[in-house]
């Protein structure tokens, strides 16, 4: 399964701003490898070791990543492979349209 950890948000703002300051994409396409899970969440193990303020942290970089997400200008498709959990719910309410495969 695909955690989603507390670099991924950071990873996904930077690629997101990236593709806006470019300007050439149409689209974006947001998938996962494998079949059993597109992001099942943030990994407990991860969490356990950080602080109340990093957690804090963490948590509005992740609603930040997700709001840029929603109000993005052009399409964003999330192919939904599998469950998504914590984070990939977000990333699921976030995009502008979402394909399921069953």
């Amino acid at each position: 399964m695909h955690w989603f950890p507390g670099g991924c948000g950071q990873q996904l703002r930077f690629l997101f701003h990236r593709i806006r300051e470019e300007g050439s994409a149409r689209a974006v396409l947001l998938t996962a490898e494998g079949t059993r899970a597109f992001v099942p969440g943030q990994n407990s193990d991860e969490l356990s070791v950080l602080s109340d303020e990093q957690i804090t942290e963490l948590a509005a970089l992740a609603q930040e990543t997700m709001s840029l997400i929603e109000g993005f200008r052009i399409p964003v498709v999330l192919n939904l492979n599998g469950l998504a959990l914590g984070g990939g719910a977000e990333l699921v309410a976030a995009a502008h349209y979402v394909v399921a495969r069953g």
